[in-house]
């Protein structure tokens, strides 16, 4: 998090002062040199191997999971942004196992199609799975329990769906 605060002061208010100064192309460079760093750090935090357990309590929910436009492989696509989020806020932690813990809360809305029918349209879709991770992170080994939460909504259209996603850290315990 230190890290984008620094390079959000570089970009709004060093930038711009060297520009004026004529430093304007030396400190984009250090910009985008840090940014690389930055990439290269979560990379080499993403190729390491995390024990994924679990996962399997949404196999008999895996046809409405599908729902997302994610692929089928639910697993995967969790596994992935739950990384890419703990990455971005924390750079030099490192993800050993995830574990999914119950199975996903799946939640619908309809649109009733008329108020005499009870045909309805779905319209929205919300999966959240209950996720533990154990990560390492300045010497210290931590276990944070995860809501990863995904929403489709526009389901009744084919062109103006939107998907959302939400990483909800509830709690965390150091080991």
């Amino acid at each position: 998090m230190a890290l984008f605060a620094s390079l959000s002061i570089i970009a709004n208010y060093y930038l711009p002062l060297s520009g004026a100064l004529g430093l304007q192309e030396t400190m984009s460079k250090i910009l985008i040199l840090l940014c690389s760093l930055f990439s290269f750090i979560a990379l080499a935090n993403s190729n390491h191997e995390i024990e994924i357990v679990g996962f399997e309590c949404g196999k008999k929910d895996s046809h409405m999971i599908e729902w997302l436009g994610l692929g089928s492989d639910y697993k995967e696509f969790v596994t992935k942004a739950i990384q890419s989020e703990l990455y971005k806020q924390q750079p030099n932690s490192k993800i050993t196992k995830l574990e999914c813990k119950a199975e996903p809360e799946l939640l619908t809305n309809v649109l009733a199609q008329s108020k005499t029918d009870k045909k309805a349209i779905l319209t929205k879709f919300s999966v959240t799975f209950p996720v533990e991770a154990t990560i390492e992170l300045g010497g210290s080994t931590w276990v944070l329990s995860i809501d990863q939460n995904y929403i489709i909504k526009n389901l009744e259209t084919t062109d103006n769906r939107k998907i959302i996603t939400n990483f909800n850290i509830k709690g965390s315990v150091k080991k």
